[in-house]
């Protein structure tokens, strides 16, 4: 009778299968819930070892007998609301966007706006431009079909319907073909948030016992969404409530509001060279091998991963002059993507706009004396001057800005060293204070109006997404996506966490994503790699992270060898803006293509360098996909669609694809790794362990071989562990039971 007793073990692991499905299916909001669990997450690491079953009334948690500003601002959290709608069909005259004339070039050569004004409204403008034409000094377009007034100033403000209503119009002023553009430059993202919705989420906040306070921080028009500050005032609320409770009362209400699509936390991001543990054993190690190769004066210590430079090392080295131009020891971090050539062919960024956006700059460091700055703003201090707050504060952004307009001959030049530069600093280094993401939205927003061609983003907030999070759907990685559909190039790090994978914004699926290599072509140890989780490659290219050459901003002639994918990003960057110069009308997916399928690893691209180191020149000589056919134009749909990738009009690294590429990006040791489950019926997906997936008529997803993986540290011993875990406990089970 022992088979009555055999088939126990699996009936309590169906009836636990059940139970944690039944726990998954109660959690109904787990978007406030993640919120919640946040906020008590930040006074644990404040205040001591707490847990959910904790008095947080206690004295212990938050001080609530002192009434000190300080204590308000350490109970609060940054909250995103996202809003559903626009209020687009209100014309606003054009200068109220506050777009510069560059931006809207560069939006109408190289954009992919989808139009709101061109056909959408057309009707609306004739029906009320008799009504607006006093106001808006559009009468010689609206109403004389046959007029011939050739007035410049009356032709500034002619914007609005030249396509729509001059079928005979004889205007023949210069400007008449930008007038005819017709508002292409602006689409749905432009237009300002509805400011009802605002202050319905600011009553919601401010309660009238000031339990809680609510504040406006920052406010996006591309996403629709508004960042605010919610403090929750403990000496207000009951006996019998605690500030996670009055936290998620005051999120469910913002939640249920009709003009709310959802809401989320505003995330924290850090500088991948600074804040992400570089000084490992691994890094140490590949720092000794680019030793051989880096002449360093041996009386100079290396500290991490750092090495401060003495005048010694600042003689003229022959070795470090191409075309009568000494590169001092900028030479081989150049030289190795092709970009001595691109100078001498007159490639150096000429008539571009590039926007760093970092911690701060030392503008008057002797190779930076020269930049051509074209604007820039302290999002933190909310001032014009980007130098301030010391020499700790300008230090990583100092380094990467040398990189690409560094312009000292015999000591270093940068990639694009002729370029206009738009400068951002985001970041309070100090004070320790991680820039969160909605500063940084803030300031794309801002760089792309201000007429920016290519964006650095030297960031990265991977610990704070899990990795089946990171699929490029996080504020900060859509952000991204609208720059780029407004024909801003954005170059994104990886990040130097290397297995945990690439995260926010290095996930958008529009950026150029960089990894980092050293000397040798070898990838660096930390350099972040993928998939992300929604199974696409990244990082796309790569180039020298490892002892790069930078300004140092310890002397305004001090430098030093730094590493990290911070320091691979700026290089990419400026190689971008030597392709603008050279072809003004490609778009950022043109762009993206040529330095895809002339790197080095074009034929085989991987999870850790992509297609491989760039070379620009081959770039610059190369050209892009052309859609000449109807059946072109569905295969790059089709492409699109499942996350491939065009080149030479074919399609790669997609989801309906059977190449090598495709079969790398399937979920697999990176999933796992970082504790998340592959799905079962999405091949490339990687899910939250806790998610009940359902088949939905789909097929189970084959399995695939390890070596099209090439996941270096999938050793056979952890893909049984589980399994053989599994064996074991249902043996000795049945042993209890007998």
């Amino acid at each position: 009778m022992e088979w009555k007793y055999n088939f126990i073990p699996f009936v309590l692991l169906i009836l636990l299968s059940i139970i944690i499905s039944i726990s998954t299916s109660l959690n109904e909001n787990q978007s406030i819930d993640e919120i919640v669990s946040k906020y008590i997450l930040k006074y644990q690491s404040k205040n001591g070892n707490l847990d959910n079953n904790q008095n947080y009334n206690n004295n212990n948690y938050i001080n609530s007998n002192n009434n000190n500003n300080n204590n308000n601002n350490n109970n609060n959290i940054n909250i995103w609301v996202h809003f559903k709608e626009k209020l687009t069909k209100n014309k606003i005259d054009s200068n109220h966007f506050g777009i510069s004339e560059k931006s809207k070039i560069r939006r109408l050569s190289r954009g992919n706006n989808n139009l709101i004004n061109n056909n959408n409204n057309n009707n609306n403008n004739n029906n009320n431009n008799n009504n607006n034409n006093n106001n808006n000094n559009n009468n010689n377009n609206n109403n004389n079909n046959n007029n011939n007034n050739n007035n410049n100033n009356n032709n500034n403000n002619n914007n609005n319907n030249n396509n729509n209503n001059n079928n005979n119009n004889n205007n023949n002023n210069n400007n008449n073909n930008n007038n005819n553009k017709n508002y292409n430059f602006i689409d749905e993202n432009d237009y300002p948030i509805n400011q009802k919705y605002i202050d319905e989420i600011l009553r919601i906040g401010n309660t009238e016992n000031n339990s809680t306070i609510m504040k406006e921080r920052k406010r996006s028009k591309w996403l629709n969404s508004v960042s605010f500050s919610l403090i929750i005032n403990q000496e207000m609320l009951s006996p019998q409530q605690s500030c996670p409770d009055k936290l998620k009362e005051v999120l469910q209400l913002i939640s249920s509001n009709e003009n709310v699509n959802k809401i989320s936390i505003v995330n924290q991001l850090n500088i991948p060279n600074t804040k992400n543990g570089l000084e490992t054993k691994q890094q140490q190690q590949q720092q000794k091998k680019q030793q051989k190769i880096i002449e360093i004066n041996n009386n100079n210590k290396l500290n991490g991963i750092e090495s401060e430079l003495n005048d010694d090392d600042d003689e003229s080295n022959e070795s470090n002059i191409f075309d009568g131009i000494d590169y001092g020891k900028s030479f081989s971090q150049l030289d190795q993507i092709g970009v001595l050539e691109a100078h001498r062919l007159g490639y150096k960024g000429n008539g571009t706009t590039i926007m760093v956006i970092d911690t701060g700059f030392l503008k008057s460091h002797e190779s930076l004396i020269g930049l051509k700055i074209h604007g820039e703003r302290d999002f933190i201090e909310h001032t014009g001057n980007t130098e301030s707050g010391g020499l700790k504060q300008i230090s990583h952004g100092t380094f990467v800005l040398s990189q690409i307009g560094g312009n000292k001959p015999g000591k270093i030049i940068g990639v694009a060293p002729n370029a206009d530069f738009i400068l951002a600093k985001t970041e309070i280094v100090s004070e320790e204070i991680p820039i969160e993401e909605d500063y940084l939205i803030e300031s794309l927003e801002w760089g792309e109006s201000m007429g920016a061609d290519v964006i650095s983003i030297s960031l990265s907030y991977t610990q704070n997404y899990q990795y089946w999070q990171r699929d490029g759907t996080s504020p900060l990685s859509k952000a991204i996506d609208i720059a780029t559909d407004k024909g801003v190039v954005v170059v994104v790090a990886s990040g130097n966490d290397g297995e945990i994978g690439v995260g926010p914004p290095g996930d958008s699926k529009l950026a150029i994503t960089v990894g980092a290599v050293d000397s040798y072509g070898d990838i660096a140890t930390f350099s972040s790699y993928g998939p992300t989780s929604d199974g696409r490659l990244k990082p796309e290219v790569s180039a020298k992270g490892v002892l790069c050459f930078g300004a140092d901003d310890g002397e305004i002639d001090s430098y030093r060898y730094t590493s990290g994918t911070s320091h691979a990003t700026p290089l990419i960057a400026g190689s971008v803006a030597l392709i603008i110069q050279a072809h003004p009308n490609w778009t950022p997916k043109q762009i993206k293509e040529v330095l895809l399928k002339t790197a080095s690893q074009s034929q085989s691209p991987d999870n850790f360098k992509g297609f491989g180191i760039i070379n620009v020149v081959s770039a610059i000589k190369d050209q892009p996909s052309i859609i000449k056919t109807a059946s072109i134009q569905d295969i790059e749909d089709d492409c699109i669609s499942n996350d491939g990738i065009i080149i030479n009009n074919q399609c790669v690294c997609s989801h309906n694809s059977s190449d090598s590429c495709s079969a790398k990006l399937r979920c697999s040791f990176v999933c796992s790794f970082n504790k998340g489950k592959c799905s079962e019926y999405d091949c490339f997906r990687c899910l939250d362990p806790k998610e009940k997936e359902q088949s939905n008529g789909r097929e189970k997803c084959q399995p695939i071989s390890d070596i099209d993986q090439e996941n270096p540290n999938y050793s056979n011993i952890s893909k049984i562990k589980f399994p053989l875990l599994l064996i074991i406990t249902l043996l000795l089970l049945k042993v209890i039971i007998q």
